[in-house]
C-alpha cells in the first residue's frame, strides 16, 4: 500500500508515530497524522487561514485524551486511520494519479466524519465545509498538472515561448497571418496549409500568431488559444507493435477534440503521409481525415510546394481538407525591414553595433551574389554571421587588455617563486607592479563593435565562393595587370584582349544583372581555350570552371547531361547534371568548346540563357546564370566562317548569327604572324626543358626554324606541342636513359651527347 504513497506522505506518517510516542499514547490516529500535518507540511500555512495551529490543535488533543503513562512498544494504526488510507487509495486510483499527497488525507479525514481530529476541529468553529472545498481545489490543480496531456508531452507549447520572448519579431507577413486566421474561423474545413520555398518564413507566420495571441490585439476567438507544435517523428517514435501507432493517434486526436483551446502546429506535414503505416497499418494521414473533415480540431501545416504536390495533392480527400495559403518570397524592401525589426535582437546577442545603411548592403548583396536561397531566410543567415565574424574580432582595446593579463599572470607566479625564496624586496616591488597593472587594466574599457562593410562583403564572398564583387573591388590596377598577365600567357592578340577587358569593366561598372557571355572565333591553335581558361581563372575559383565540349551533345537526347532527365525516364533521380554545379555554385564558369558542333537543342538551351538569364532544369528548379561567365568558342573552317564574323552570303544556321547578337563580346582571333609563332615555339622549347632540371640541355637557334617551317606547312599552330614533344623531348628522354649528364641538340634531326653520370 505504501508504493503509492508520496515522500512527503510517508515522511508525515512517520512523523504521526513520533507524535504518538511523544504522548505515550497506544495508538497512531487520524489526530497525529493531523498533527504531524501541522508540524511540518505545506499544507500547515493553510490550515493556520483557518485559525489551525499545531500548538492549539495539542492542546485540544491532551485536553481530550491526556497523555499516557508509559510507552507502548508497538505501533498500531486505528481501524479509521487505515480506513482513511484505504479511501485515499482508491481515490488516487481513480484519479490516475501515482502518489497520495497529504491534502487527499485531511479530504479523507472530513469524509469519514468521525475519529478524535474530526472532533477536535468541529470543537474549534472553523468553517468545515470551506477547509474541504479548498482543499479538494489544490488537490484537483496538482492532478491536473500531474496529468499532462500526451500532445503536451510530445509536442513544443509556440505560445509559452512567445510569453517568455523566445519567439522573434514577424515583420510583413500580415497578409499571410490574416488569411491563415480566416481559415482558421471557418466552422469546417478550418485547417490551412503553408506552402512555399524553403526559408521564406512558413514557421516565422505561425509565432507570428502565437506572438498574437499573448499580445493586447488578440483577435476575440483567438484569446485563450495555444499553438503546439508537433513533430511527426515524435508520434512515431516508441510505437514498435501493432496498434501502438494507432492508440497514440486515438489518444491525439481526442484530446484535440476534447481541448479547443489547442491548434496544432505541424511543420513539413507531407511527413504524416505514410507515417506508422508499416505492414499494411492506417498512416497517420488517413487517422486524421475523418477528424479534420468534422472540423473538431485545427490543425496548420506547412511543407514546400513540391512535396505538397509530390505527397498531399495525390491524395484527393487529404488535399481537400486543407485550404492553401501560399508564401513567396518577400520583395527586397521588405527583407530590409525584416532585418530592421531583427538588428536590435542580434545587436543584442552578439554585443555588437551595425548601421542602418548595412541593412540594406546585406539585402542588396546576397539577392544578387547569392541567389541559389530565399529571402528572407538568406539575408538573416548572411546577418547572424556578419555579426558573429565581428564580435570575435580583437579590436585595440581588447589586444591590450589581454597582454595586460598575460603579463599579470607572470608577475603573479614571480612574486610567489620570489616569496617561497624569501625575497620579500623582489616581491615586494613585484606587487607594486601587479597593483599597477591591475589599475591600468580597469581603466581600459571596452566599447561595442561596430560592423563594416568589409565584413559583410567578406561573409558573402565565402558564402558564394566570390573571388571580386565589382570594378570597385578591383580597382584599375587590376584591370591593367590582368590585361597584361592575358598578353604573357596568349601571344599576339593585344587588341582581342584590350577589347575583353574593356568589356568586363564596362558590364561591371554598369551593373546589369545579366549572364556575361564571350564568343571567341579563330583557327584550331591560336589560343582560344587557353584565353578562355587564363580569363576565367582570374574571374572565378578554378574549381567552379566548367568546360563543355559540344562535340559530346550533337544529338538532341544528349542535352539531358545539362538540365537533368524528365520524370518517367532512367535516369530522373540523378542529380549530377552540369547545370546543377551551377546553381549550387552561381559565381562559376562555363567554356562552351566547339559550339558549332552542337545540335539544334543544344543551341536553343544557350540562347535561352542568355535571353533570360535564368533556365529551368528537367525537375523544375530554377539556375540563375546572371553572375556566371560563359565562353563559346567556335573555329573557322574551308569555306565556312560563321557567327557573324563572315560577310559572305551563306551563312551559318540562324541560331548561330542569333548568337553573334546576344554575347556581351565576340572575339575574332588573328593567326599569329611569324614573330609570334617563333615566340610561341621557344616558350614551349624553355618549358620542356624546366622539366628536366637533372640534366643540361643545350639546344641550337636552328630548331626553332625547323620547327616553325613545319607549322607553315599545315596551318596548325596548336600542333607545336606535339611536334616538340615527338622531335625534341623524346630525345631528351633517350638520353637520360643512357645516363647522359649534358646534351648539346643542334636540330631535331640530331643530337651530340656530351659526358655522362658517375
Amino acid at each position: 500500500m505504501f508504493v503509492n504513497f508520496s515522500e512527503e506522505t510517508r515522511h508525515l506518517l512517520k512523523q504521526a508515530e513520533r507524535e504518538k510516542e511523544e504522548l505515550n499514547h497506544p495508538y497512531v490516529g487520524s489526530e497525529h497524522l493531523l498533527l504531524s500535518i501541522l508540524k511540518d507540511s505545506k499544507l500547515a500555512p493553510i490550515l493556520k487561514k483557518h485559525r489551525v495551529t499545531y500548538k492549539k490543535f495539542k492542546e485540544k488533543l491532551v485536553s481530550l485524551v491526556g497523555i499516557g503513562t508509559k510507552k507502548n512498544e508497538f505501533t498500531l494504526y486505528t481501524p479509521l486511520l487505515k480506513r482513511v488510507l484505504e479511501n485515499a487509495v482508491i481515490e488516487a486510483r481513480e484519479d490516475n494519479s501515482k502518489s497520495i499527497n497529504p491534502e487527499i488525507l485531511i479530504i479523507n479525514i472530513l469524509d469519514e466524519e468521525d475519529g478524535i481530529a474530526y472532533t477536535i476541529l468541529r470543537s474549534m468553529k472553523i468553517n468545515l465545509e470551506k477547509l474541504y472545498f479548498e482543499l479538494r481545489n489544490i488537490k484537483n490543480v496538482k492532478n491536473n498538472k500531474k496529468r499532462k496531456l500526451l500532445i503536451e508531452d510530445l509536442g513544443v507549447d509556440m505560445t509559452k515561448l512567445a510569453k517568455e520572448n523566445k519567439l522573434d519579431p514577424v515583420i510583413g507577413r500580415d497578409k499571410e497571418i490574416s488569411k491563415t486566421l480566416e481559415i482558421l474561423l471557418r466552422r469546417k474545413k478550418n485547417n490551412p496549409i503553408l506552402i512555399g520555398p524553403a526559408g521564406v518564413g512558413k514557421t516565422a507566420i505561425v509565432e507570428g500568431i502565437a506572438n498574437l495571441i499573448i499580445s493586447n490585439n488578440c483577435p476575440v476567438f483567438l484569446k485563450d488559444k495555444r499553438i503546439i507544435s508537433l513533430n511527426i517523428f515524435q508520434l512515431v517514435s516508441g510505437t514498435k507493435y501493432r496498434g501502438e501507432f494507432e492508440e497514440k493517434m486515438k489518444t491525439l486526436i481526442k484530446e484535440l477534440e476534447d481541448n479547443d483551446d489547442i491548434i496544432l502546429f505541424i511543420d513539413e506535414i507531407h511527413t504524416m503521409v505514410g507515417a506508422g503505416g508499416a505492414e499494411g497499418a492506417i498512416d497517420a494521414s488517413n487517422i486524421f481525415k475523418p477528424a479534420l473533415a468534422r472540423g473538431m480540431i485545427r490543425i496548420i501545416g506547412a511543407t514546400t510546394l513540391d512535396e505538397y504536390k509530390k505527397f498531399i495533392e495525390p491524395d484527393a480527400a487529404l488535399a481537400r481538407r486543407f485550404q492553401s495559403v501560399n508564401v513567396e518570397e518577400p520583395s527586397i524592401d521588405n527583407v530590409i525591414k525584416i532585418l530592421k525589426g531583427l538588428k536590435p535582437l542580434y545587436e543584442k546577442f552578439h554585443g555588437i553595433i551595425i548601421s542602418e545603411e548595412l541593412l540594406k548592403d546585406i539585402a542588396i548583396l546576397s539577392e544578387k551574389y547569392l541567389n541559389n536561397r530565399f529571402e528572407p531566410d538568406r539575408s538573416i543567415d548572411v546577418l547572424d554571421e556578419v555579426c558573429a565574424k565581428a564580435s570575435v574580432s580583437e579590436n585595440y582595446n581588447e589586444r591590450k587588455k589581454r597582454i595586460l593579463s598575460e603579463r599579470l599572470e607572470k608577475i603573479k607566479k614571480e612574486k610567489i617563486k620570489s616569496l617561497s625564496k624569501r625575497d620579500f624586496k623582489r616581491a615586494y616591488e613585484l606587487k607594486t607592479e601587479e597593483n599597477k597593472l591591475i589599475n591600468s587594466f580597469k581603466e581600459i574599457k571596452i566599447d561595442k563593435k561596430n560592423v563594416t562593410k568589409k565584413e559583410i562583403m567578406d561573409v558573402i564572398r565565402a558564402k558564394g565562393n566570390i573571388m571580386f564583387f565589382s570594378a570597385e573591388d578591383k580597382g584599375t590596377e587590376f584591370y591593367k595587370s590582368f590585361e597584361q598577365e592575358l598578353n604573357n600567357v596568349v601571344y599576339g592578340q593585344e587588341k582581342n584582349i584590350k577589347k575583353l577587358i574593356r568589356s568586363l569593366r564596362k558590364k561591371e561598372l554598369l551593373e546589369k544583372n545579366c549572364c556575361y557571355s564571350i564568343l571567341v572565333n579563330g583557327n584550331h591553335g591560336v589560343g582560344k581555350t587557353l584565353l578562355a581558361e587564363t580569363f576565367s581563372k582570374k574571374l572565378v575559383n578554378e574549381k567552379n570552371i566548367i568546360r563543355i565540349d559540344a562535340l559530346e551533345y550533337n544529338e538532341h537526347h544528349k542535352i539531358s547531361k545539362l538540365i537533368g532527365t524528365t520524370a518517367g525516364y532512367v535516369g530522373y533521380d540523378n542529380k549530377n547534371n552540369v547545370f546543377e554545379k551551377v546553381r549550387t555554385n552561381p559565381n562559376s564558369a562555363i567554356i562552351v568548346d566547339n559550339y558549332e558542333e552542337g545540335c539544334e537543342e543544344f543551341k536553343n538551351l544557350f540562347m535561352r540563357i542568355l535571353q533570360f538569364g535564368k533556365l529551368e532544369d528537367a525537375s523544375g528548379k530554377m539556375i540563375d546564370f546572371n553572375n556566371t561567365v560563359i565562353f563559346f568558342i567556335t573555329s573557322d573552317k574551308a569555306n565556312h566562317k560563321q557567327l557573324g564574323f563572315s560577310k559572305t552570303k551563306k551563312q551559318s544556321l540562324e541560331n548561330d548569327n542569333h548568337l553573334f547578337s546576344k554575347v556581351s563580346v565576340s572575339i575574332q582571333m588573328n593567326d599569329p604572324d611569324d614573330l609570334t609563332i617563333k615566340k610561341i615555339i621557344k616558350d614551349n622549347i624553355n618549358k620542356t626543358i624546366n622539366k628536366y632540371k637533372q640534366i643540361k640541355i643545350n639546344y641550337s637557334e636552328s630548331i626553332i626554324n625547323d620547327i616553325f617551317n613545319k607549322i607553315c606547312l599545315t596551318k596548325d599552330y596548336g600542333s607545336i606541342p606535339k611536334i616538340i614533344e615527338n622531335e625534341f623531348e623524346f630525345k631528351i628522354m633517350d638520353a637520360i636513359l643512357d645516363n647522359k649528364k649534358i646534351i648539346n641538340i643542334k636540330s631535331i634531326k640530331q643530337i651530340d651527347e656530351v659526358g655522362s653520370f658517375n
